[in-house]
C-alpha cells in the first residue's frame, strides 16, 4: 500500500511516501508506524484511506492509499467516513 505523509508528518518520517505491505487494518498500520517513529504518535493528524477521511479501523488491502494529513486550511476535498 502507498502511505503518504504531508507537512510536518513527512519531516517526522523523513519522506513523503512509503510503500508498506501486509497490514490488515488501519490500527495495525498506525501502531507499526508509531513504533518506528515515536514522534508521529504525538502529532496531530487525520487519516484518509483512498481519499476518504476516517476515524474507523478500516480493513486494508495492499492496493490502498493511506494519507496522514496534518491540520490544514482549505485546498483538498475528501469525503468523511464516520
Amino acid at each position: 500500500m502507498k502511505v503518504l505523509f504531508f507537512g510536518q508528518l513527512s519531516e517526522i518520517v523523513g519522506d513523503s511516501t512509503k510503500t508498506l505491505n501486509n497490514f490488515s487494518d488501519v490500527n495495525s498500520l498506525q501502531e507499526n508506524l508509531f513504533q518506528e517513529f515515536p514522534s508521529l504518535k504525538k502529532a496531530t493528524f487525520r487519516l484518509a484511506v483512498n481519499n476518504l477521511i476516517t476515524n474507523e479501523n478500516l480493513l486494508l488491502n495492499d492496493s490502498d492509499e493511506i494519507a496522514f494529513l496534518p491540520p490544514f486550511a482549505g485546498g483538498w476535498k475528501f469525503n468523511l467516513v464516520i
